[in-house]
């Protein structure tokens, strides 16, 4: 096998299958990249048997052949080269790498070693835009469970419609919510681990291309973002009824300015009690009185903003990591709360907007 691949663009895509290919993988491939070459272009695949990841370099002077290499030292020798062409030329069990006058031998695992790794349905394939995509996921990952043991929590829910989607997050404590468009009555879903999500996420943030690709078949989801493709088990499982979660009725109604509030937040959020890291707000009209003590009741943060307030006077509080976690995807603009009482979730959502943040309150004590 031979290709000369420029170092740039070998570098972007080596750095962006590494997050996928399992550093301590139990099983020694997992830690390998495959290297197909073809007749102008090297496919690089990499997963760790969950999340798949298979992309593409334009390559010069191709001569067939495939062979695995291992992944962080292939990544570690190009991020160290200098930025002229990387010729590979070898076999199935050794690869020498060139690049100036520098020249690396890189032993090789067996290829029929490497799993199998399925390739995008194109029959099977819709578009959404990226513009919009992105964003939604951005919106919602934060909000899955970090608990192993809540695996149902641990992704995220997409619904899908002709000319639009909806994505889904919940750990039990806050939902995140995120339409494209106005959902239809019928729509299919997938349950999407947060990886898969997370990498997604890069893919947008890496391309210039204006759709995303998206199919799905019993076992796995695919997205195809250019001329990147990622894979991924789907997991399995129940969502929760979510639409049972979102309030549908509220006693009272404010509108604080999203910039305002998540830095009154930060600072009061300082001398919260490290364990609850609970912060009250107490609504008023025309006002809003954010405060945090600390656990022992002897050090106290206080902070008041204006706000548009319509309701009785509300105390209420939450857990503030959870607030910033809205307030860092939502930064500018208009934020409208309603509330019910004390005890009832809060629904959370920039004006005007198919954005929808729900958070339980905590105990005030």
């Amino acid at each position: 096998m031979r290709a000369i691949i420029e170092r740039t663009q070998l570098h972007r895509e080596l750095g962006l299958i590494q997050t996928v290919i399992e550093r301590r993988a139990t099983i020694p491939i997992l830690a390998y990249v495959r290297m197909d070459v073809t007749d102008g272009q090297v496919v690089f695949t990499g997963t760790d048997l969950d999340v798949s990841m298979r992309l593409g370099c334009e390559a010069r002077e191709t001569e067939r052949g495939v062979v695995c290499l291992p992944a962080r030292k292939l990544g570690e020798i190009v991020r160290v080269l200098p930025d002229e062409p990387v010729v590979f030329t070898g076999d199935e069990q050794r690869v020498t790498l060139s690049c100036g006058r520098a020249r690396f031998r890189l032993a090789g695992l067996p290829v029929e070693n490497f799993p199998e790794v399925p390739t995008f349905p194109a029959e099977r394939g819709r578009s959404f835009p990226a513009a919009a995509l992105g964003p939604a996921t951005e919106r919602v990952i934060f909000a899955t469970s970090l608990e192993e043991s809540r695996y149902t929590l641990s992704g995220v829910q997409m619904e899908w419609w002709d000319g639009g989607f909806r994505l889904v997050a919940t750990d039990g404590h806050r939902l995140a919510l995120v339409d494209s468009s106005s959902p239809s009555p019928e729509r299919s879903a997938c349950l999407i681990p947060r990886k898969t999500m997370q990498e997604l996420l890069r893919l947008i943030e890496h391309a210039e291309e204006e759709e995303v690709r998206f199919a799905h078949d019993a076992n796995h989801v695919y997205f195809q973002v250019g001329g990147r493709e990622l894979i991924s088990r789907l997991l399995t499982g129940q969502f929760p009824n979510y639409e049972m979660v979102i309030p549908k009725e509220h006693g009272a109604r404010a509108v604080v300015e999203a910039s305002v509030f998540r830095e009154a937040c930060r600072r009061v959020a300082t001398l919260a009690d490290e364990r609850s890291r609970g912060i009250t707000l107490s609504f008023s009209e025309g006002r809003l009185t954010l405060t945090a003590r600390t656990a022992q009741g002897d050090e106290e943060a206080v902070e008041e903003m204006l706000c548009e307030y319509e309701g009785e006077p509300l105390v209420i509080a939450f857990n503030s990591e959870y607030l910033l976690d809205f307030f860092d995807v939502v930064r500018e603009g208009m934020v409208e709360v309603e509330l019910k009482d004390a005890q009832s979730p809060a629904l959370w959502r920039p004006s005007a907007d198919r954005y929808v943040y729900i958070v339980m309150p905590m105990r005030l004590m």
